[in-house]
């Protein structure tokens, strides 16, 4: 293992492009954008690629040009698209209420698949969420149904009739990374179920204030986090439960439709009828129309995109997009190749000092660059690296807090990751 020791000095040309918006919002709406219905249901990321689930059709945001997937130009069921979700090989997955279809990853050929009642092991077409396990199963929340399971032409439903699971409206769908499948559902409360055995949860026999729970999400140390129709909840896993709403919060807010975990900055970000919620190092805060750029109160979706975008949909304001250091909308290739096997920084977020590990198979000259949200590079130093793993020890005491990106290049490949520097 070879080791460098750096310090960073801040210097200014540029090496990347980006679209940067001086405004820590930006939003899309049908009057300013193509979007195709200001109610939004769902977002999922692909390539740089966002996907947007509407009640008027799916739409696909890509280096600023929209498309619109509807009854009339597509093969899609019907218009109102509740859920989408991308799999690891590309494939989209969409879910409406009238059958669910995937969409091959191949640009040239963008293939629709059909499934419905009538085709396939589905319980019933009206599709409310889906998520994948590590076995590539596909898994989906019905309406009516209960939760279906696909595996290469192979279905399996469960439902109150033939399992444990309480009730057949789902809401949300997820899977953490034990494989365990959690089960929001309207009027059962949470279910569990590991593949053999299940476990409910409910106003009864737990502390889970509600049976009516609408969204599901895990953090870096394996907690749950539910949105509930009485509050955001808290639960370890055991037998912990933490209920926030405005009794201990001091925030006007009871109904959580929707929860999201981001890493990076150790956030929990959930959506309600009254605004966006945000939860960091033990403090609350929210976002509304009177006090922030967001567009509607109503939040009904939020997903975070590679750049530190937060997507929040809602029901009747569009889309606003939102980030603390400013809205980047678009970068070029040298912050796209993430590949966090070739590269490591730790700590991350960064105080001071962070030793960059880098992964190379043959010996090979390269660029250590450092760059900002604009594409302007702050530091660039070339460097040898050796065969194996190379570390490298930096100093960031010259930069501001942020969001800024680190990028090896040679000649053969080009890798960068994220980091904070608070």
């Amino acid at each position: 293992m070879k080791t460098f020791i750096i310090f960073l000095m801040i210097c200014c040309y540029s090496i990347a492009s980006a679209q940067v918006s001086n405004s820590e919002w930006v939003t899309f709406k049908q009057n300013n954008s193509g979007l195709s219905s200001n109610s939004v249901k769902d977002i999922d990321f692909d390539e740089g690629k966002v996907w947007i689930a509407t009640i008027n059709g799916l739409n696909l945001l890509q280096d600023n040009n929209w498309e619109v997937y509807n009854t009339s130009n597509s093969d899609l069921l019907d218009n109102y698209v509740r859920s989408i979700a991308v799999a690891e090989d590309g494939t989209k997955w969409i879910g409406t209420s009238n059958g669910l279809i995937s969409i091959d990853n191949n640009p040239s050929q963008r293939a629709w698949t059909l499934y419905n009642t009538s085709n396939s092991g589905l319980p019933v077409n009206n599709i409310t969420s889906l998520d994948f396990d590590n076995q590539n199963q596909k898994w989906f929340g019905t309406w009516g149904g209960g939760i279906a399971r696909y595996n290469e032409n192979e279905w399996e439903t469960y439902n109150m009739y033939n399992s444990e699971l309480p009730v057949n409206g789902v809401y949300d769908i997820k899977i953490d990374e034990y494989d365990n499948i959690w089960i929001a559902t309207h009027g059962g409360g949470l279910a569990k179920f590991d593949g053999y055995n299940w476990q409910i949860y409910n106003a009864t026999n737990s502390n889970l204030p509600s049976n009516i729970v609408y969204a599901i999400d895990f953090d870096a140390q394996n907690n749950i986090w539910l949105g509930t129709e009485l509050g955001l909840v808290k639960f370890d896993g055991y037998n912990h439960w933490t209920l926030f709403n405005l009794s201990n919060t001091g925030f006007d807010f009871s109904t959580v439709l929707c929860v999201k975990f981001e890493e990076l900055t150790n956030t929990i970000y959930f959506g309600t009828y009254n605004g966006l919620g945000i939860y960091k190092s033990g403090v609350f805060s929210f976002k509304k129309t009177g006090n922030s750029g967001i567009s509607n109160n109503w939040v009904s979706v939020i997903n975070i995109d590679d750049n530190g975008n937060k997507w929040i949909g809602t029901l009747g304001g569009g889309i606003s997009v939102y980030n603390e250091n400013g809205v980047v909308l678009s970068t070029n290739q040298i912050t796209e190749n993430f590949n966090y096997d070739a590269l490591s920084l730790y700590p991350n977020p960064v105080i001071n000092n962070a030793v960059l590990n880098i992964k190379v198979q043959n010996f090979k000259n390269a660029g250590l660059y450092v760059f900002d949200l604009c594409g302007k590079v702050l530091f660039f130093q070339p460097i040898t690296l050796l065969k194996g793993e190379n570390d490298i020890n930096l100093n960031f005491e010259a930069f501001s807090s942020g969001i800024y990106y680190c990028c090896v290049k040679s000649e053969d490949e080009c890798n960068s990751l994220r980091f904070i520097k608070i």
